[in-house]
């Protein structure tokens, strides 16, 4: 099967050069195409990327030259596309030797019938640092990420110590989108994602749509991928409508009585 790789910039050259060639370089037993969907970048920065992206097969540069939403810029980036698999991919991440076989096994998760969004284990720069290990919701309405701030690896121990699962991934109530797959045929079941958000939450929503429809979220954290949060939209305020916005979502899938149904949280995000 074929995955059509869509990732979003805006000028951050470093950035999204390090996301494309890290990405070309590791995924080599992939069948995809990667899109790169510009969001009015500077012509410097766009033909910068034009020229990195020349060097190698199977890239389309695409133009979405209107404000900022990235919900839209993602289903645009989806009509474009002709995979069978859809990735989402921030121009904030990184992969690196640990990522090795990552994708194709997130894509492999993908393909069961009761899985809908795939999502993977994020670290920070330092990689050791989780960033991401999937999305928890608590009451109010508000979601945040698993595990954040705890540590990987063998030399480390004590409370604050992530520990991977022996089968390389768990069901989560959500996954964000700086790093998902899913079916496109379960994408557009639910209608992609809700344009309704401006800059964040659309993630989570997308798998709430999914996990409605019947389909569950599931994390891979057998490998990981460097996470550079919010570089890309470094300075964005997010807008009172995402606050709104992802209140009304995420409160359909929290359940009042039990809580989180994926993971067992005390304290505050």
């Amino acid at each position: 099967m074929k995955v059509s790789v869509i990732i979003p910039f805006k000028d951050k050259v470093e950035l999204t050069r390090d996301c494309f060639v890290s990405f070309m370089e590791i995924n080599r037993e992939i069948s995809f195409e990667v899109l790169l969907v510009d969001n009015n970048s500077r012509n410097s920065s766009r033909e910068e990327i034009k020229r990195i992206a020349q060097g190698y097969k199977k890239v389309q540069l695409l133009s979405y030259p209107y404000p900022y939403n990235f919900q839209k810029i993602c289903n645009f980036g989806v009509t474009e596309s002709d995979g069978e698999i859809l990735y989402f991919l921030n121009n904030d991440t990184e992969f690196i030797p640990q990522s090795q076989g990552l994708l194709a096994r997130m894509v492999e998760k993908c393909t069961e019938s009761q899985i809908g969004a795939v999502g993977s284990l994020l670290l920070y720069e330092d990689g050791i640092t989780v960033q991401h290990a999937g999305v928890f919701y608590q009451p109010g309405g508000y979601a945040g990420h698993i595990d954040v701030g705890k540590t990987v690896g063998d030399s480390f121990s004590g409370a604050q110590r992530y520990m991977p699962l022996a089968d390389g991934g768990r069901i989560v109530s959500a996954v964000t989108a700086a790093s998902l797959v899913v079916e496109r045929s379960k994408f557009e079941e639910v209608g992609g994602f809700s344009e309704n958000f401006l800059v964040c939450g659309g993630d989570v929503d997308l798998c709430i749509k999914l996990n409605l429809a019947g389909y569950r979220s599931y994390l891979i954290d057998s490998g990981y991928i460097i996470h550079k949060e919010s570089k890309s939209v470094k300075g964005m305020k997010i807008a009172m409508n995402d606050f709104i916005m992802s209140y009304k979502s995420y409160i359909r899938n929290f359940d009042l009585d039990k809580g989180d149904l994926h993971h067992n949280v005390n304290g505050d995000i």
